[in-house]
């Protein structure tokens, strides 16, 4: 599958598919979201965006792994083999989910962690050290990244726990004051959605290296412009306030790989997945 549109960067990318959701706990519905982002790329591509919008105009769109894949050995495996493919062939790795527990698989790709900061936009923290019975679940998917040794930085954040805070950023840390610091190894950074309004970026601007990966599950997003994800938060940020901070943070870094997840077609009217695609296309251009 490929498609093309008004605009270009140039880039090549590559899209994984990777419809896994083994461990949905709230709705399930994650594994149809690649092939809803699918079609609105393809309706994107015969669309004239707004201007300044760029669309990717060359990539390819590959299925790692069926939806009935449940054994997360068997997911990391193939998301990881394929990533490494397009890195091979020097194309950008954009992975579609899925549930987030699929980020595992293409992190899996990268050699040089220490040297790729993980910038994350969610609504939840994703730092447990193992939920439901088993470390690779979609609430422990940043807790696998530091354990591989990846900065991290975590934007956007509105729910966690104490434990998963208390652990990765020290004894006593509650977000209060919007953002949490923690030296490492690896370092950590985690601001708040209350944080990211009312002190910005700037704060954190500087603990993201000059190679990123950008993991974006899409419960970051206000429900009212995003409401099909499989567990929604309310006050999350506008399409415009995530394209702003994605812009900042791109600005002068190279994005070494990216994901989109947790897009939930049964509980969606289109606007999620139409969203959905624009972000993927954007990540795919940067």
């Amino acid at each position: 599958m490929n498609g093309g549109g008004a605009e270009s960067s140039g880039r090549t990318c590559g899209f994984v598919a990777s419809p896994y959701e083994a461990t949905a706990s709230f709705v399930a519905g994650c594994a149809f979201g690649p092939e809803a982002i699918a079609t609105e790329l393809e309706r994107a591509a015969h669309t004239d965006l707004r201007p300044g919008f760029a669309q990717v105009d060359d990539w390819t769109w590959v299925e790692a792994h069926h939806r009935s894949v449940v054994v997360p050995d068997t997911m990391r495996r193939d998301v990881e083999s394929w990533t490494r493919a397009l890195l091979v062939a020097g194309r950008l790795p954009i992975l579609v989910g899925g549930e987030h527990t699929v980020t595992a698989g293409a992190l899996a790709a990268f050699d040089d962690p220490s040297s790729i900061t993980v910038v994350q936009f969610d609504a939840h923290a994703d730092l447990r050290q193992a939920y439901e019975g088993t470390p690779w679940n979609h609430a422990c998917a940043m807790r696998r990244a530091l354990d591989r040794g990846h900065p991290l930085v975590q934007l956007g954040i509105r729910s966690a726990v104490r434990e998963e805070i208390g652990e990765v950023y020290g004894v006593g840390a509650d977000g209060s004051s919007g953002l949490l610091l923690r030296c490492g190894p690896p370092p950590a950074r985690l601001l708040t959605r209350s944080g990211l309004r009312d002190r910005g970026l700037d704060e954190v601007l500087d603990g993201i290296g000059a190679r990123i990966y950008v993991t974006i599950d899409l419960d970051v997003l206000d429900p009212g412009c995003a409401p099909g994800v499989g567990t929604p938060e309310p006050d999350g940020l506008s399409f415009w306030e995530l394209l702003d901070a994605l812009e900042r943070i791109l600005g002068g870094r190279t994005l070494a790989g990216a994901d989109v997840v947790e897009l939930c077609p049964a509980r969606d009217d289109g606007r999620t997945a139409r969203l959905a695609a624009r972000l993927t296309a954007f990540l795919g251009t940067a």
